[in-house]
């Protein structure tokens, strides 16, 4: 059995690196860094530790065994910290065996080696049981994380809002869209809560690591979305929850979707069940929507905490501005807002320029609608919902751009078959012409 080493050194007093060596995957990445929104103090060394967690998600289907080593790590560490640590390093291979068993066909053996320098005894220590509780929200200003928000404030609760930003994470990379920081920072400062932005380039490394992993993959699950996601968010908020004394962190987005085999996969309970468990020893960590689709999140939010609701920014594609009023996202929120009466100048929606956007030719809006089973799934729902509600004007658009999707839909196809009948020549001087 192959043995690779997953290291995790201090790049500076807030970034962290974590590298696994030798590369199982030449051409691919081997490292990640993690930046904390200041210097850590409190067991710095013991927790850079957790790092190794979403290193070792990829590092499974080579089935090998895993050594950790940080130089961060004293040899006379000690203390609460370091046996939490123990416990969840030892509840790591199980997770790791039970969920490549569910999502890829097989379960993946792991043997993780934490470094012999940990001392301490096996016995359950909740970490921060003294501590003052204080509360964590991982936070994207969505839905889901904005009616988790609502219902802890309104139980006298103000939580420390964690949000992740970094290259390649979805709506949240710094430089694409410099928006997501300033509709953070407006969202804390107005309610008077506190923000921590961690950055790291963690999700982004997944993501590209999946051709690697496509012949050790079973199934066509997406790697980075349906195994490392949460697993990842809570390996590298540990070091920030032992330092702000945090006792709980909650997640705003396991929630179930339109159909019964739709959900958030990597939200859902046979995935996040199994690691509250793990870091209990840690901390206590907090599922909220388990028995909501996103169709009763986003009535309860407008309902119970529409003051809560105004603050909404769902879209992945902006640049520079809160929606980009060009994309699915868009569209879908659009029709919500519509079928639930929330005031577009609410939540600075721009409903002309969207409507001009999306009567141009050539709108991809369309391309879009009808992509997945989800999507298909989510407007036939709402179709469904506009019926019920007697809400005509929502009935009909949303009927005529399903329409529309549909016999875009078909053209594209209709294409594909006639493409390779057509000669080279006659391909190129077609293109020509439309330029």
């Amino acid at each position: 059995m192959n043995e690779y080493v997953i290291s995790i050194e201090e790049i500076s007093s807030r970034r962290l690196e974590c590298r696994w060596e030798p590369n199982p995957f030449p051409g691919y990445p081997n490292s990640f860094w993690v930046e904390y929104p200041s210097t850590l103090k409190r067991a710095a060394g013991v927790t850079s530790l957790y790092l190794a967690l979403p290193a070792s998600l990829p590092l499974s289907f080579t089935e090998s065994r895993f050594r950790i080593e940080s130089s961060l790590i004293e040899p006379q560490a000690g203390g609460n910290e370091v046996d939490a640590l123990r416990q969840i390093l030892n509840g790591w291979p199980h997770f790791v065996k039970n969920i490549t068993a569910r999502h890829f066909g097989r379960a993946v053996e792991i043997h993780m080696e934490p470094p012999v320098m940990l001392p301490g005894a096996d016995t359950p220590c909740h970490s921060l049981e003294s501590a003052q509780r204080k509360t964590g929200l991982f936070f994207g200003g969505g839905a889901e994380s904005l009616l988790v928000l609502g219902e802890l404030l309104a139980k006298g609760i103000k939580p420390i809002l964690i949000s992740f930003l970094g290259p390649g994470w979805i709506g949240s990379d710094p430089v694409r869209n410099p928006t997501k920081l300033e509709q953070d920072s407006r969202i804390a400062s107005q309610l008077g809560l506190q923000l921590r932005h961690i950055h790291s380039n963690v999700y982004g490394v997944l993501a590209q690591l999946q051709p690697a992993l496509q012949e050790r993959i079973v199934t066509g699950t997406l790697f980075a979305n349906a195994v490392s996601f949460t697993p990842s968010l809570l390996a590298l908020v540990a070091p920030l929850v032992v330092d702000e004394e945090l006792s709980t962190v909650c997640q705003g987005n396991e929630i179930q979707q339109f159909g019964e085999d739709l959900s958030f996969h990597c939200f859902t309970p046979e995935i996040t069940g199994p690691l509250s468990a793990i870091f209990a020893p840690l901390f206590d960590y907090q599922p909220w929507l388990g028995e909501m689709n996103k169709l009763t999140v986003f009535e309860n939010l407008w309902t119970r905490h529409p003051s809560i609701g105004h603050y909404q920014y769902s879209c992945y594609a902006n640049r520079g501005e809160r929606w980009c009023l060009n994309c699915e996202k868009c569209f879908r929120y659009y029709v919500l807002y519509r079928l639930y009466g929330v005031p577009f100048e609410t939540v600075e929606f721009n409903e002309e320029r969207f409507l001009s956007n999306l009567a141009q030719p050539g709108c991809t809006v369309f391309d879009e609608l009808l992509d997945g089973e989800y999507r298909q799934d989510t407007y036939q729902t709402l179709l469904k919902t506009a019926v019920e509600q007697n809400k005509s004007d929502v009935e009909r658009f949303l009927a005529r751009c399903l329409q529309q999707a549909r016999w875009q839909q078909r053209r594209r196809q209709m294409k594909a078959l006639l493409r390779p009948m057509v000669p080279p020549p006659i391909l190129r001087f077609m293109r020509a012409v439309r330029n």
